[in-house]
């Protein structure tokens, strides 16, 4: 690939852990970068910059209410749609908590590459909780050992996901809610209106101070476990935003695990947080990435073209591969 084409798309590469990382590793990490902000740009870097106490991420987000925060197979998202779908699905989380301790508890969220896990976890935040994330790909054996090793009291999955998790959590007697994508169909929130729905969502003294928000296993041999706060989280995503440049008109490709540091923090998170769009692929495809990173038609349907991609090794090496043996001729380059 030229250096022109290398233009098309910003490359991230990995890296090992969320606790590793500094600047100059982030520095090294990155390929080609975009065009450099504009002053309003800039003062929305510096603004979501200081975003960095101990409090969901999201409560930042309010401007960007009627813009595209995911697109994956079932269509385009607004993050106000996430944040309804959020508080509904939180309010359930409540309901199913009501006979027990209702916060600072692990909650397991096992949900596809789609709007369903973004929901899930804001929702899980919302609730006061502990988000824990597992793969859905898991063997049910696995899924049963994670469930009991994190001490989940619930766990939240969605449809195309819930005959697997029912199953393994009925052995073990765990709580499951499937989402429902109709549950807010109907709904009538005012997001931007001063009443009592979304004070109960972007007052920050309602969320728990200096308590984990999320634990991570990190892959090894024996799996070891992961505790973030939300400060930790949002020190990450600032840093992640400053480096690769994102802003609320980024848009980047995600095709990745949702259950690692990478894969969630960096690579969803850090967009989101910007108020960018993130295209969620139910997993990695080499056509489907070129033709989302070269703006192609596929199979008659027109893929939105993305400016970020960020993988791991092998899918680079992949990608290569498939531009080498679909993309070599001249004209089809161009």
């Amino acid at each position: 690939m030229d250096k022109g084409q290398r233009g098309l798309l910003t490359l991230v590469k990995r890296r090992n852990s969320l606790t590793s990382f500094n600047d100059h590793q982030i520095r090294r990490n990155i390929g080609t970068k975009g065009p450099s902000k504009g002053p309003a740009q800039k003062q929305l870097t510096k603004s979501l910059g200081s975003f960095t106490h101990d409090a969901p991420f999201f409560l930042a987000l309010k401007p960007f209410i009627n813009r595209v925060a995911i697109t994956d197979r079932d269509g385009d998202f607004t993050y106000e749609e996430l944040f309804k779908r959020s508080f509904y699905l939180s309010l359930e989380i409540k309901k199913a908590l009501r006979n027990q301790e209702s916060k600072n508890q692990r909650i397991n969220l096992i949900c596809p590459n789609g709007v369903s896990y973004v929901i899930g976890q804001w929702a899980i935040w919302m609730s006061g909780n502990c988000c824990v994330p597992l793969s859905g790909q898991h063997s049910t054996n696995a899924l049963e050992y994670y469930i009991k090793d994190s001490d989940s009291v619930l766990v939240i999955t969605a449809p195309s996901t819930v005959d697997k998790v029912g199953e393994v959590c009925q052995k073990i007697g765990k709580t499951v809610i499937c989402q429902d994508p109709n549950l807010v169909a109907h709904t009538n929130i005012d997001i931007e209106d001063a009443g009592p729905f979304p004070s109960l969502i972007f007052d920050e003294r309602l969320y728990p101070k200096n308590k984990p928000a999320m634990m991570l296993y990190l892959p090894g041999e024996k799996p070891q476990k992961l505790l973030l706060k939300h400060q930790d989280l949002n020190r990450e995503m600032n840093i992640v935003r400053n480096f690769w440049d994102l802003d609320e008109t980024s848009s980047l490709l995600h095709s990745m695990s949702l259950y690692n540091p990478f894969g969630i923090v960096d690579s969803l998170m850090s967009p989101l947080s910007a108020g960018g769009r993130v295209v969620l692929l139910s997993q990695f495809d080499t056509s489907k990435v070129w033709s989302h990173l070269l703006g192609l038609q596929m199979n008659g349907v027109y893929l939105p073209r993305t400016d970020v991609y960020a993988a791991v090794p092998t899918h680079y090496e992949s990608l290569m591969k498939k531009y080498e043996e679909s993309l070599k001729d001249k004209n089809i380059k161009d």
